[in-house]
């Protein structure tokens, strides 16, 4: 189960299409398909994930297959004085500036402890891949106890560019070596493609409906 609601003020772009030759669409018409099965694979250039979702379509039962961008693996860590200052001394900046550092700041520490572990199993770094697409601060309420809207807690949410690193970079948070700090982090267990299908209201067999999309014939 999720820890927390959590609530920000950015707003997620999803973008559903087929590759090869795109045909224009109208854009009053909606795309709906059932959700079957689900998979991921990354870019090779850009290493962005692109979640791939298989289902009949709604209107004609035809079977079809949509490449979703926009959505990225994530975890939670707490944003305390201390955690702050580990990973970017405390200036006068403003908020874009001090995500902009942390971004850095997180992918530096990351990447430093993964280069003296290569013989980590689990996920094997591969030399100049980013591992930090992004960081935002949010605010979330804990599940369990009694809280007021007012006693929200800040948490750093990192986006991560691959689902096999959100693993072995919340372990690395917890043990210590980053940054000589001990994370928490929060939602590390929760796999791609449930806090993907969580996050838009979605589940197995729902209808995935998009308003905007580029189609292809295969």
């Amino acid at each position: 189960s999720r820890y927390f609601h959590h609530h920000h003020h950015h707003h997620h772009h999803l973008h559903g299409f087929k590759f090869q030759k795109f045909q224009k669409h109208n854009s009053e018409m909606k795309f709906s398909s059932k959700i079957l099965t689900l998979d991921v694979y990354q870019e090779k250039d850009s290493r962005v994930p692109v979640i791939r979702v298989f289902g009949p379509h709604e209107k004609t039962g035809r079977s079809c297959c949509v490449h979703i961008k926009g959505a990225f693996p994530y975890l939670f860590v707490p944003l305390n004085a201390s955690a702050l200052e580990s990973i970017d001394p405390p200036k006068a900046r403003s908020v874009p500036v001090l995500l902009r550092n942390l971004e850095r700041g997180f992918q530096g520490c990351l990447e430093s402890v993964f280069k003296s572990r290569r013989e980590d199993r689990e996920f094997r770094y591969q030399g100049k891949s980013p591992f930090v697409a992004r960081v935002e601060i949010v605010a979330g309420i804990p599940y369990y106890g009694y809280y007021s809207e007012k006693s929200s807690h800040l948490f750093f949410k990192i986006y991560m560019y691959d689902p096999k690193a959100i693993g072995p970079c919340a372990a690395l948070l917890r043990s210590g070596l980053v940054a000589g700090h001990v994370f928490e982090p929060y939602e590390s267990h929760v796999p791609f493609f449930l806090q993907f299908l969580a996050d838009y209201g979605l589940s197995g067999m729902a209808t995935l409906s998009l308003r905007k999309y580029r189609v292809c014939s295969v």
